[in-house]
């Protein structure tokens, strides 16, 4: 139903209007084949559409369609003898005629089609004996441009349920979406039948001819209903609307890119002209803008280093991507390595498909909605399912459908993806393989999407893209670029020590030659001695020079020939950092840096700046954490902020997501792989720092899992405490490295032992030595002692869950041998009481898994949650002063409402309230929902079976494909709040009669009185009981 525009008296220039605004939505040749149909032309059509099922044996009662034609010729009839030579019923007939031809070739969708011309016939008001109401008051004729625009936009919209090759397999999701429009398309309907009929009661009552002046008035009122009805719809489908747009995005639960994207723009924001020259090349040129391109993929690469994610921010620029607008063609796609939110193909797919709905969204949240209620996952988890629903949203993107509300996709959908070597070779080659697919399937239509991969070039993934369009980065390419960046770089170094003019210039000319070098040189053989173009080299180098304490030491750094590639450049990097610290501090700095750098190597997920500065301040020996005193007075970004990445000190509100630190640049290589010559060579950061021996990866995780352990054994965990105990730990800081420390110990544990054996399988010491240094044996001794003296708290404070599994039989493959001393023998036998617990525990079903494994932690972990929510709630009655409010703020941020399942994102993210947490762990507890309207069967079900008994107990499903169909919309009364005063008993429905209360309570009891007088069936309804028998016993 659309919003009147109201007549201007002639009936002919408002049919013409409306008219009009169908033609505009129509292509010429729509219009052409629908105005050219009649009403006998159209009813010979359904003839052999009936003809043509039955000799299917596929009949399915076309006579549900009589009420409605019978009426619209009426109206065909009146019009024409109102105006004369006038022919709008040939656009109506036009309409009917296509969408039924369409929907015939699919038993579902013709099924429900012929159920909603049903409701339509039995909505619309007779016309034939009402004749002499329209002939004297053409005030009454407002009624018959209702009828015509309620008409025509039903079948507009219905007309784009069937539009593009693919609309078979959206259909059933936004026919459903439609249903709060169909309702209130009813509901106009059925006003204006109302509105005749009350008319000739009225004239009836008073033996009087048509009184114009009271037709009038009663227009003008009808006329304000149904705008305002109008409104109310528009209202009801807006909410509708923007809730399942926050379902969806939550069962999506997809990783943003924009906090990688940002980063991206920032590192060339002083050089707002680099990477222009790769706007111009061939290659990008035609995928980018040409309208007929070789291939709708293009392959970027180039060697580590080399700039390809700000190169790949550049194109996502270039492609018309902005923060700031609404509407883009754009998503796109960075991804990072060790973060399983940002390196798997499942999490690559579902962030382009949050981004693709949330810049679509009209044209793609039906089909979204409908997969996200149906499905039992509480999070899209299914890789398949993800997959399939990405493949579908392009399919309709790129196949340019109007969706109802005319919203028209864009001519082009980019798709960039960074950083493909950062996923494993499984991950990146479901991906490609899914975008050479969809190309694949939509054929022409291929043309409107264009998919652009970023990666280093390896031997694997070049053998995949043989046949695609490439460009290679070389040092020709971003030469310029470097040596823009090195002199605005240099420029800065040299005010800063006071350099001349040629010294400035011999440092921009000796990095510029260093960045055209060879990359990785390790282990390179002479073929490889290729100029690459290497802006992280140029960085590095910069870097160093820039944080050099004294012109003395810069100078010193100077005379040496500048690095040979990127090992060397972090080797000096580090060596700067512990020359600074050992010589500032005793060593101890230094010491703590390697051992932050070493928690960063072995943490189980990214870890935020503050659970670092909580970990640092866990004394082994001490019951206490003193984090004011204690704390770290310096960020690791400022000292090692060449190979650290962190949110800026300065940035305020930064999304729990993003306030986590990693290690800068990451690449392909990794122990214990075959690697290519070029992938041999190529090092992460954090395999750099272990493989060198900056940072020893044993000692870290033992440091680490003893951390994790003696936290939770700490006074904060005992069961007994207080509330106002609770207060006071609360507001010290103690609960930050809680959700990190309770989900992680035992994967620490298992890491452990496998490091372990590890070393033991390369022979190598438990400490492997370096040719920088060999951390010495007594760091490990020392090591295992914190270790063994903080599992013993550990398991005495939980005595009881590891008595449970002191029979496990369990081996500690390397460290077997300390249960031969009576000096280590303790240490043993505590060990093996802890990896038989974690083992045990991890040999259970998904949902014991999915549990904390000790069930006294478990007890105080959500006690301390509880307390952080809601400190003045009934449990604890702590009334906290604004300050006090603040700094919880301050310390825990605002998203403390989290969910107790470990393997759940929203473990450590959380929500902003309680009802959207348990919106949230509903659907983990009761994952299957009933997807009908206001049901309370919405709030869902533990099981399969469980739903299906409901649907058939209290929803009626209709003919032999138990298709859905729409309910009334009761609610949808234009004086639903002064007439709907029947309440249900039993949720918060309320209706307008007593009888549809009565029909409504039968869904709760269950109650089915009404019986097919051919089957037996038995119906809640006496209406579903005929429409039953209408649908599947015609002709019988």
């Amino acid at each position: 139903m659309v919003e009147h525009q109201r007549s201007d008296g002639s009936l002919k220039a408002s049919l013409n209007r409306a008219l009009d605004r169908c033609r505009h939505r129509l292509t010429k040749e729509e219009e052409q084949q629908f105005l050219s149909v009649t009403l006998r032309s159209l009813k010979l059509h359904i003839l052999e559409i009936q003809e043509q099922q039955g000799r299917a044996k596929k009949l399915r009662n076309l006579t549900r369609m009589d009420m409605f034609l019978n009426v619209m010729g009426e109206w065909e009839q009146l019009v024409a003898n109102l105006i004369e030579g006038s022919d709008f019923g040939a656009l109506i007939w036009g309409l009917v005629k296509n969408v039924l031809e369409a929907a015939s070739t699919l038993g579902e969708s013709f099924e429900l089609l012929l159920d909603a011309y049903e409701k339509i016939g039995l909505n619309l008001p007779s016309l034939a004996d009402h004749r002499a109401l329209f002939t004297e008051a053409p005030e009454a004729r407002t009624v018959l441009v209702w009828l015509y625009t309620d008409v025509v936009e039903f079948h507009m919209g219905a007309l784009r349920f069937f539009s593009g090759p693919a609309w078979r397999r959206t259909f059933r999701s936004f026919w459903k979406d439609y249903e709060t429009k169909f309702g209130g398309f009813l509901k106009g309907l059925g006003n204006s039948r109302s509105f005749i009929n009350e008319q000739e009661q009225t004239q009836f009552l008073q033996h009087s001819r048509v009184d114009r002046m009271k037709v009038r008035e009663a227009v003008k009122q009808f006329d304000e209903l149904r705008d305002r009805l109008v409104r109310d719809i528009k209202d009801r489908d807006l909410r509708e609307r923007r809730s399942h747009f926050a379902d969806v995005l939550g069962w999506i639960a997809a990783s943003s890119p924009l906090h990688e994207h940002a980063q991206a723009c920032y590192k060339r924001k002083d050089e707002r002209e680099s990477g222009e020259w790769l706007l111009h090349k061939r290659p990008v040129e035609e995928w980018k803008d040409s309208d007929a391109p070789d291939s709708s993929i293009l392959w970027l690469h180039g060697m580590p280093g080399a700039g390809k994610t700000v190169l790949a921010s550049k194109i996502i620029e270039a492609c018309g991507f902005s923060e700031s607008e609404e509407s883009t063609n754009t998503i796109f796609f960075y991804c990072v390595q060790k973060d399983p939110a940002k390196n798997t193909f499942t999490s690559i797919v579902k962030s382009l498909l949050s981004q693709a709905l949330s810049q679509s969204r009209d044209a793609l949240l039906p089909l979204c909605y409908e997969r996200c209620s149906k499905s039992s996952e509480v999070t899209l988890q299914s890789p398949k399912l993800a997959m399939d629903l990405l493949e579908s949203c392009l399919i309709r993107i790129a196949q340019q459908v109007i969706i109802l509300d005319q919203q028209k996709t864009h001519e082009r959908q980019y798709i960039i993806v960074d950083g493909l070597d950062e996923c494993e070779p499984g991950e990146w080659q479901q991906l490609i393989d899914l975008f050479q697919r969809i190309l694949k399937n939509l054929g022409p239509d291929s043309v409107h999407l264009r998919v652009l991969f970023v990666s280093q070039h390896t031997n694997q993934i070049e053998k995949v893209f043989k046949a695609t369009p490439s460009v290679k980065i070389t040092s020709q390419d971003n030469g310029e670029d470097i040596k823009v960046y090195a002199r605005r770089r240099t420029g800065e170094i040299g005010d800063r020590f006071g350099l001349d003019a040629r010294q400035v210039q011999e440092i921009v000319q000796d990095t510029c030659k260093g960045a055209a070098g060879r990359s990785y040189c390790l282990i390179l053989p002479p073929e490889t001695n290729a100029k690459t173009g290497m802006f992280l080299y140029a960085r590095l180098v910069m870097d160093n020079l820039r944080d050099q304490p004294t012109r003395k030491m810069f100078d010193e750094e100077r005379a040496r020939k500048f690095p040979d590639g990127l090992s060397e450049a972090y080797e000096r990097i580090l060596q700067r950092i512990k020359r600074d610290f050992s010589a500032r501090n005793s060593s101890n700095l230094w010491e703590t840096i390697r051992m932050l750098l070493g928690w960063l190597v072995c943490a189980c997920r990214p870890l935020k700046w503050k659970e670092i500065q909580l970990a640092h301040c866990i004394d082994l020996d001490s019951d206490a954490i003193d984090l004011e005193n204690e704390k770290l007075r310096y960020h690791i970004r400022d000292y090692c902020g060449s190979i650290i990445e962190a949110p800026p000190e300065n940035q305020n509100e930064v999304d729990q997501e993003h306030e986590t630190v990693r290690f800068v640049h990451s690449t392909t290589g990794r122990r214990g792989c075959s690697p290519t010559f070029y992938e041999h060579a190529l090092l992460t950061v954090n395999r750099y720092l272990v493989t060198t021996g900056f940072v020893n990866e044993l000692l870290a995780e033992a440091n680490l899992t003893a951390k994790c352990v003696r936290y939770v054994s700490l006074p904060c965990f005992d069961e007994t405490l207080p509330p106002t105990e609770l207060e006071w730990f609360s507001l010290r800081g103690y609960y930050i490295f809680q959700d990190y420390a309770v989900a992680k110990w035992s994967e620490h544990v298992l890491k452990l032992f496998e490091k372990v054996s590890a070393a033991k399988g390369q022979d190598q010491q438990m400490l492997s030595a370096s040719e920088h240094e060999a951390p010495k044996k007594a760091q490990m001794d020392l090591a295992l002692l914190e270790l063994g003296d903080a599992l013993r708290r550990f398991t005495e404070m939980y005595d009881s869950a590891f008595s449970e599994t002191a029979n496990v039989p369990v081996t500690l493959g390397a460290w077997d041998k300390l249960g031969e001393s009576e000096d280590t023998e303790d240490l043993y036998y505590v060990l093996c009481a802890v990896l038989a617990h974690v083992k045990q525990h991890q040999k259970g079903p998904y949902d014991t898994k999915n549990k904390i494994s000790i069930p006294a932690l478990l007890t105080t972990f959500e006690r301390n949650r509880a307390f952080l929510e809601d400190p003045s709630h009934k449990d604890f009655k702590i009334e906290m002063s604004p300050t006090d409010q603040q700094k919880m703020k301050d310390l825990y941020g605002e998203k403390r409402y989290k969910c107790p399942k470990l393997n759940c994102d929203w473990f450590f993210y959380g929500f902003s309230d309680r009802k959207s947490r348990k919106k949230h762990v509903d659907k983990h507890d009761r994952p299957f929902r009933c997807d009908v309207k206001e049901c309370a069967g919405e709030l869902g079900f533990t099981s399969k079976h469980d739903l299906e008994v409901h649907k058939k107990s209290f929803h009626t499903l209709t003919g032999p494909d138990q298709a859905e169909t729409f309910e009334p919309l009761e609610s949808l009364s234009l004086e639903a709040e002064s007439k709907a005063k029947w309440p249900c008993p039993n949720c918060p429905k309320r209706f307008t009669r007593g009888f549809h209360l009565r029909n409504h309570i039968r869904t709760h009891t269950n109650e089915r009185p009404f019986s097919c007088t051919e089957c037996h069936k038995t119906f809640t309804r006496d209406y579903d009981r005929k429409r039953h028998e209408k649908t599947v016993h015609a002709g019988k």
